[in-house]
């Protein structure tokens, strides 16, 4: 699920318990609005470190790439793009147990996420031990 269509579901889940009460206070209201407001704006923010991270990478500057998407995870740990961005340049350099710690902690918060599992399924081995291969 994107940001923006979990941002837009937390939003509707939200408005579907104000209405669903019938009684909503205000302050039930404003805190509500508040935690919107707080989720887009971590987001928001997020996504411009991973942009900036994307601007590093294309102009070949990995590590400072790596810097950016690790920001955009210390600001927002449900940022799934910067989290697959940096676990794959964590793979391609070599660090691939830095990898999997940082998949793993993500798979716990969000075990449906598609991206997450896609990432996760191309660097599992064919090992029948179960043992991952996050190696480059």
């Amino acid at each position: 699920m994107t940001g923006s269509v979990r941002l837009m579901t937390m939003v509707l889940g939200a408005g579907a318990l104000v209405l669903g009460a019938g009684r909503a206070s205000a302050q039930t209201v404003a805190v509500t609005s508040a935690a919107v407001s707080d989720s887009a704006t971590r987001f928001a923010e997020s996504s411009q470190k991973v942009a900036t991270g994307d601007r590093y990478l294309a102009a070949g500057q990995r590590d400072s790439a790596g810097r950016w998407y690790s920001r955009a995870i210390d600001h927002n740990p449900d940022d799934i793009d910067a989290t697959v961005k940096l676990a794959t340049l964590l793979v391609e350099d070599g660090h691939g147990a830095r990898a999997q710690h940082l998949l793993a902690d993500a798979l716990r918060r969000h075990p449906d996420d598609p991206r997450l599992l896609h990432f996760h399924a191309l660097r599992i081995g064919a090992d029948t031990t179960g043992a991952s291969h996050y190696g480059p």
